[in-house]
């Protein structure tokens, strides 16, 4: 037991001190953060008078090995130059001092979030420091994951935008092109029935892409019609536009899912089948999607080879990252595969990111 932490519990008024000291005692013990007590010395230095349970579990250090040593004696020299540096800024400040640090520890490399709190002797000396640490590690981790995505759906986002332009330029744009120079033959007196002819089907020929590009970005709302509803009405008007034979078979209560794991599935079916018309010679496409007790299952397999030069070897274009990033962000799983018939997309949502997408605060959804 720490005789410090006693011994300021003890400087209350009477009669109230034992239920204290015996609160502190439950406290120590049960706690799941590390607390320790270090005594001051003179000439900045500093002795460890106890650590509790949650310590030695979290750190590895042995209660043992390190109550009665100064830090240099019971810690590698690297980790004992560290802690002793932060004790001393703790003393000079003569305040609170809160701090994040890295240490390699018999437990391993882990990051702590770590306070250190001076308590006073009667002479107004600094005579404990009271610390407190916790294991933020794994957070840590998953906030760099997290910023990592974000910047990966950006990227996704600004490729895509991209892409959008190019294909403006390259394609809708050179049928407007060819359309002018009829209209300039016309307006010449030069035309004739083949000129006529032709700047109908250039003008045809824009207005499918406009319109095909237009229902790709902005789809019926899932909002109001549902997942089930929204895919299906998707496909219908994707094969009137394209020409492509594409089936869709939904079974289970997609609709009662959350709305971001909605969206997410259907931007994955939607970008698939986009791909498949954008860069293979696809023809029939199929899209199954089912919500079974375990999770929500969608694949989506074409016909064609344009993903790939060879099977199994896949072309990463903006496409493929973005699915991947929308359902890993959601805590599922993704994964294309080509064969010499075709390629499939599968995209999995496990139950428990199904229940708790809804409740996930992440990057805002690329709005492309």
């Amino acid at each position: 037991m720490g005789s410090a932490f006693a011994s300021t519990i003890r400087a209350t008024p009477a009669g109230a001190s034992w239920r204290q000291d015996r609160y502190y005692r439950a406290y120590w013990e049960a706690a799941h953060e590390g607390l320790y007590v270090i005594r001051c010395l003179a000439d900045d230095e500093f002795v460890y008078e106890d650590i509790n349970p949650a310590h030695e579990r979290a750190t590895g250090l042995l209660r043992s090995r390190i109550v009665g040593r100064r830090p240099e004696e019971c810690l590698e020299a690297k980790v004992a130059k560290i802690v002793s540096g932060h004790y001393r800024t703790c003393v000079r400040a003569g305040r609170p001092f809160h701090y994040v640090e890295t240490l390699d520890l018999p437990a391993g490399r882990t990051v702590w979030e770590t306070t250190l709190v001076p308590v006073r002797g009667a002479g107004g000396e600094i005579e404990v420091l009271l610390g407190s640490c916790r294991d933020i590690t794994r957070s840590m981790h998953a906030q760099r994951e997290l910023s990592e995505l974000a910047e990966r759906l950006i990227k996704v986002q600004e490729e895509e935008r991209r892409r959008i332009a190019v294909e403006l330029h390259d394609s809708t744009a050179q049928h407007l092109v060819a359309l002018s120079f009829g209209l300039g033959a016309l307006r010449r007196g030069r035309a004739n029935a083949e000129t006529l002819d032709d700047m109908t089907s250039e003008l045809g020929e824009a207005l499918r892409e406009v319109r095909t590009l237009s229902y790709l970005l902005h789809p019926p709302t899932l909002a109001k019609d549902g997942l089930r509803k929204t895919l299906q009405a998707f496909v219908r008007g994707f094969g009137r536009r394209t020409g492509l034979s594409v089936t869709v078979n939904v079974r289970g209560a997609v609709d009662s899912l959350p709305q971001r794991a909605q969206r997410a599935l259907f931007r994955v079916a939607q970008e698939a089948i986009a791909n498949a018309h954008r860069h293979s010679p696809a023809r029939q496409i199929s899209i199954n999607l089912r919500r079974g007790r375990h999770g929500v299952r969608l694949t989506v397999t074409d016909d064609g080879g344009g993903t790939h030069k060879a099977p199994g070897k896949i072309q990463r274009g903006v496409g493929i990252p973005g699915m991947e990033a929308r359902i890993q962000r959601l805590g599922g799983a993704f994964a294309i595969n080509a064969t010499a018939s075709g390629t499939q997309v599968t995209a999995y949502l496990p139950t428990a990111a199904v229940v708790d997408a809804a409740q996930i605060l992440l990057v805002p959804e690329p709005s492309y």
